[in-house]
Protein backbone atom coordinates (compact mmCIF):
# COMPACT_ATOMS: atom_id res chain seq x y z
CA UNK A 1 0.00 0.00 0.00
CA UNK A 2 1.24 3.70 -0.49
CA UNK A 3 1.74 6.06 2.22
CA UNK A 4 2.06 9.53 2.10
CA UNK A 5 3.90 11.40 5.12
CA UNK A 6 2.89 14.82 6.02
CA UNK A 7 4.56 17.37 8.25
CA UNK A 8 3.04 18.22 11.06
CA UNK A 9 3.65 21.78 10.74
CA UNK A 10 2.01 22.02 7.89
CA UNK A 11 -1.41 19.34 9.16
CA UNK A 12 -1.41 20.87 12.60
CA UNK A 13 -3.71 19.62 15.32
CA UNK A 14 -7.55 20.88 13.64
CA UNK A 15 -7.70 17.44 11.77
CA UNK A 16 -7.47 14.93 14.62
CA UNK A 17 -10.26 17.20 16.36
CA UNK A 18 -12.69 16.88 13.48
CA UNK A 19 -11.91 13.05 12.63
CA UNK A 20 -12.32 12.58 17.04
CA UNK A 21 -16.09 14.28 16.61
CA UNK A 22 -17.40 12.45 13.43
CA UNK A 23 -16.91 9.16 16.33
CA UNK A 24 -19.22 10.81 18.63
CA UNK A 25 -21.78 13.06 16.77
CA UNK A 26 -23.97 10.78 16.67
CA UNK A 27 -24.50 10.63 19.98
CA UNK A 28 -25.27 14.54 20.63
CA UNK A 29 -27.78 16.78 19.97
CA UNK A 30 -27.62 18.18 16.44
CA UNK A 31 -26.34 21.39 17.28
CA UNK A 32 -23.34 20.24 19.54
CA UNK A 33 -20.67 19.46 17.39
CA UNK A 34 -20.87 22.27 15.49
CA UNK A 35 -20.79 24.45 18.42
CA UNK A 36 -17.95 22.78 19.99
CA UNK A 37 -15.66 22.09 16.79
CA UNK A 38 -16.19 26.26 16.79
CA UNK A 39 -14.62 26.48 20.59
CA UNK A 40 -11.40 24.18 19.12
CA UNK A 41 -10.91 26.84 16.10
CA UNK A 42 -11.74 30.02 18.34
CA UNK A 43 -9.01 29.13 21.61
CA UNK A 44 -6.90 26.19 21.71
CA UNK A 45 -4.68 27.46 18.76
CA UNK A 46 -3.73 31.43 20.87
CA UNK A 47 -3.95 28.57 24.40
CA UNK A 48 -1.47 26.71 22.69
CA UNK A 49 0.89 29.40 21.45
CA UNK A 50 0.55 31.25 24.90
CA UNK A 51 1.78 27.80 26.74
CA UNK A 52 4.97 27.79 24.31
CA UNK A 53 5.80 31.72 24.43
CA UNK A 54 4.84 32.84 28.08
CA UNK A 55 4.72 29.50 29.92
CA UNK A 56 7.67 27.00 31.53
CA UNK A 57 6.58 23.09 30.38
CA UNK A 58 7.47 20.48 33.00
CA UNK A 59 8.58 18.05 29.77
CA UNK A 60 8.54 18.75 26.14
CA UNK A 61 5.34 18.34 24.26
CA UNK A 62 3.90 18.69 21.06
CA UNK A 63 0.66 20.66 20.35
CA UNK A 64 -0.66 17.70 19.07
CA UNK A 65 -0.02 15.55 22.17
CA UNK A 66 -2.41 18.21 24.39
CA UNK A 67 -5.07 18.09 22.11
CA UNK A 68 -5.45 14.70 22.14
CA UNK A 69 -5.68 14.81 25.76
CA UNK A 70 -8.14 17.53 25.46
CA UNK A 71 -9.98 15.59 23.32
CA UNK A 72 -9.71 12.42 25.69
CA UNK A 73 -10.90 14.07 28.41
CA UNK A 74 -13.49 15.76 26.87
CA UNK A 75 -15.11 12.02 26.07
CA UNK A 76 -14.32 11.06 29.26
CA UNK A 77 -16.92 13.67 30.61
CA UNK A 78 -19.27 13.90 28.44
CA UNK A 79 -19.95 10.45 27.86
CA UNK A 80 -19.53 8.89 31.10
CA UNK A 81 -21.43 6.15 31.92
CA UNK A 82 -21.60 6.83 35.68
CA UNK A 83 -23.60 10.46 35.05
CA UNK A 84 -23.03 11.97 31.16
CA UNK A 85 -24.27 15.05 29.37
CA UNK A 86 -28.17 14.93 28.94
CA UNK A 87 -28.10 15.74 25.07
CA UNK A 88 -31.68 16.80 25.31
CA UNK A 89 -31.33 19.84 27.77
CA UNK A 90 -32.66 22.90 26.56
CA UNK A 91 -29.72 24.26 23.97
CA UNK A 92 -28.96 27.72 25.91
CA UNK A 93 -28.53 25.44 28.81
CA UNK A 94 -26.26 22.66 26.94
CA UNK A 95 -24.30 25.16 25.54
CA UNK A 96 -23.38 26.73 28.56
CA UNK A 97 -22.70 23.52 30.52
CA UNK A 98 -20.42 21.83 27.07
CA UNK A 99 -18.62 25.68 27.27
CA UNK A 100 -17.70 25.08 30.79
CA UNK A 101 -16.35 21.17 30.15
CA UNK A 102 -14.71 22.29 26.99
CA UNK A 103 -12.51 25.05 29.56
CA UNK A 104 -12.05 22.14 32.27
CA UNK A 105 -10.24 19.59 29.76
CA UNK A 106 -8.87 22.82 28.11
CA UNK A 107 -6.44 24.39 31.57
CA UNK A 108 -5.69 20.50 32.21
CA UNK A 109 -4.40 19.44 28.76
CA UNK A 110 -3.34 22.85 27.13
CA UNK A 111 -2.35 24.05 29.87
CA UNK A 112 -1.74 20.35 32.08
CA UNK A 113 2.08 20.47 31.69
CA UNK A 114 2.88 24.12 32.81
CA UNK A 115 4.97 24.30 36.26
CA UNK A 116 2.78 25.55 38.64
CA UNK A 117 4.06 29.06 39.00
CA UNK A 118 2.19 29.02 35.95
CA UNK A 119 -0.98 28.70 36.31
CA UNK A 120 -2.05 31.91 37.36
CA UNK A 121 -0.79 33.28 34.50
CA UNK A 122 -2.60 30.63 32.15
CA UNK A 123 -5.50 31.52 34.08
CA UNK A 124 -5.90 34.92 33.83
CA UNK A 125 -5.31 34.37 30.21
CA UNK A 126 -8.08 31.78 29.91
CA UNK A 127 -10.24 34.29 31.44
CA UNK A 128 -9.32 37.18 28.99
CA UNK A 129 -10.62 34.48 26.43
CA UNK A 130 -13.33 33.96 26.97
CA UNK A 131 -14.86 37.05 28.58
CA UNK A 132 -16.80 37.90 26.15
CA UNK A 133 -18.55 34.60 25.41
CA UNK A 134 -22.00 35.01 26.63
CA UNK A 135 -21.91 31.27 27.14
CA UNK A 136 -18.93 31.41 29.51
CA UNK A 137 -20.58 31.33 33.21
CA UNK A 138 -16.81 31.35 35.03
CA UNK A 139 -17.02 31.22 38.73
CA UNK A 140 -14.24 33.99 39.65
CA UNK A 141 -13.72 33.66 43.40
CA UNK A 142 -11.01 31.28 43.06
CA UNK A 143 -8.45 30.00 40.03
CA UNK A 144 -9.77 27.80 37.31
CA UNK A 145 -7.72 24.84 38.73
CA UNK A 146 -9.26 25.06 41.67
CA UNK A 147 -13.02 24.17 39.70
CA UNK A 148 -14.47 20.35 38.23
CA UNK A 149 -17.40 20.17 36.24
CA UNK A 150 -20.74 18.93 38.27
CA UNK A 151 -22.83 17.41 35.74
CA UNK A 152 -25.74 16.86 37.34
CA UNK A 153 -25.37 20.13 38.73
CA UNK A 154 -24.45 22.17 35.14
CA UNK A 155 -22.15 24.35 36.75
CA UNK A 156 -18.51 24.36 37.64
CA UNK A 157 -17.65 23.70 41.40
CA UNK A 158 -15.01 23.56 44.07
CA UNK A 159 -12.84 20.42 44.11
CA UNK A 160 -13.04 20.61 47.92
CA UNK A 161 -16.66 19.30 47.81
CA UNK A 162 -15.16 16.30 46.39
CA UNK A 163 -12.19 15.88 48.94
CA UNK A 164 -12.99 12.52 50.99
CA UNK A 165 -12.71 11.98 54.70
CA UNK A 166 -9.06 10.48 56.12
CA UNK A 167 -9.59 7.01 58.17
CA UNK A 168 -6.24 5.89 59.82
CA UNK A 169 -5.42 2.47 59.47
CA UNK A 170 -2.83 0.48 61.52
CA UNK A 171 -2.79 -2.51 59.46
CA UNK A 172 -1.53 0.10 56.33
CA UNK A 173 2.41 0.72 55.93
CA UNK A 174 3.05 4.70 56.26
CA UNK A 175 4.54 5.25 53.18
CA UNK A 176 1.25 4.12 51.35
CA UNK A 177 -1.46 6.01 53.28
CA UNK A 178 -2.80 9.06 51.86
CA UNK A 179 -4.19 11.79 53.32
CA UNK A 180 -6.94 12.87 50.79
CA UNK A 181 -6.25 16.80 49.38
CA UNK A 182 -7.79 18.65 46.80
CA UNK A 183 -4.48 18.40 45.16
CA UNK A 184 -5.05 14.41 45.71
CA UNK A 185 -8.46 14.25 44.46
CA UNK A 186 -8.38 16.30 41.53
CA UNK A 187 -5.28 14.44 39.85
CA UNK A 188 -6.62 11.11 41.27
CA UNK A 189 -9.75 12.51 38.97
CA UNK A 190 -8.30 13.21 35.95
CA UNK A 191 -5.93 9.98 36.04
CA UNK A 192 -9.58 8.03 36.43
CA UNK A 193 -10.93 9.92 34.03
CA UNK A 194 -8.75 9.35 30.94
CA UNK A 195 -7.68 5.95 32.06
CA UNK A 196 -11.62 5.04 31.10
CA UNK A 197 -11.06 6.37 27.96
CA UNK A 198 -7.71 4.36 27.36
CA UNK A 199 -5.06 7.79 27.60
CA UNK A 200 -2.00 7.07 28.99
CA UNK A 201 -1.17 9.66 31.78
CA UNK A 202 2.13 10.70 32.91
CA UNK A 203 2.56 12.42 36.55
CA UNK A 204 5.27 15.30 36.11
CA UNK A 205 6.48 16.71 39.45
CA UNK A 206 9.62 16.68 42.18
CA UNK A 207 10.35 13.74 44.17
CA UNK A 208 8.22 13.05 46.77
CA UNK A 209 5.39 14.98 45.98
CA UNK A 210 2.92 12.18 45.59
CA UNK A 211 2.78 11.26 42.43
CA UNK A 212 3.59 7.34 43.20
CA UNK A 213 1.28 7.16 45.74
CA UNK A 214 -1.72 9.12 44.24
CA UNK A 215 -1.18 6.62 40.94
CA UNK A 216 -1.26 3.68 42.86
CA UNK A 217 -3.92 5.01 45.30
CA UNK A 218 -6.52 5.22 42.63
CA UNK A 219 -5.64 1.94 40.91
CA UNK A 220 -5.89 0.05 43.63
CA UNK A 221 -9.06 1.54 43.96
CA UNK A 222 -10.70 0.90 40.62
CA UNK A 223 -8.92 -2.41 39.99
CA UNK A 224 -11.71 -4.69 41.01
CA UNK A 225 -14.89 -2.24 39.86
CA UNK A 226 -13.26 -2.11 36.23
CA UNK A 227 -11.17 -5.76 36.19
CA UNK A 228 -7.90 -3.90 36.16
CA UNK A 229 -4.51 -5.81 37.17
CA UNK A 230 -2.83 -3.13 38.12
CA UNK A 231 1.44 -3.61 37.62
CA UNK A 232 3.59 -1.64 39.89
CA UNK A 233 7.81 -0.92 38.45
CA UNK A 234 9.93 0.84 39.97
CA UNK A 235 12.55 1.96 37.37
CA UNK A 236 15.87 3.26 37.97
CA UNK A 237 19.06 4.62 35.71
CA UNK A 238 20.34 0.94 35.70
CA UNK A 239 16.83 -0.64 34.86
CA UNK A 240 17.65 -2.44 31.05
CA UNK A 241 14.91 -3.26 28.85
CA UNK A 242 15.39 -7.50 29.94
CA UNK A 243 14.48 -6.30 33.50
CA UNK A 244 11.12 -4.29 32.59
CA UNK A 245 10.07 -7.59 30.60
CA UNK A 246 11.10 -9.46 33.33
CA UNK A 247 9.24 -7.86 35.95
CA UNK A 248 5.58 -7.12 33.35
CA UNK A 249 6.18 -11.01 32.72
CA UNK A 250 6.46 -11.97 36.44
CA UNK A 251 2.59 -10.75 37.30
CA UNK A 252 1.49 -12.68 34.04
CA UNK A 253 -0.04 -16.11 34.60
CA UNK A 254 1.91 -18.82 32.36
CA UNK A 255 -0.54 -21.49 31.14
CA UNK A 256 2.45 -22.95 29.49
CA UNK A 257 5.94 -23.28 28.98
CA UNK A 258 6.07 -20.44 26.68
CA UNK A 259 2.73 -19.24 26.98
CA UNK A 260 1.06 -16.55 29.06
Amino acid sequence: CGMVYIDPDELKWYPYVKTWMTQWEKKMSPEAPEYILKLFETYVEDGLQFVIKKCTQAINQVDISKVTTMCKLMESILFYKHGSVDWATEPGKLNRLLLQIFVFCYIWSVGGNITDDNWDAFDVFVRQQFEENPDAKLPGSASLWSYFVDIEGKRMDMWDKLVGSFRFDRSVSFFKMLVPTVDTTRFGYLLERLISVEKPVLYTGGTGVGKSVIARDLLDRISDRLNYVPIYINFSAQTSSNRTQEMIEGKLEKRKKNII
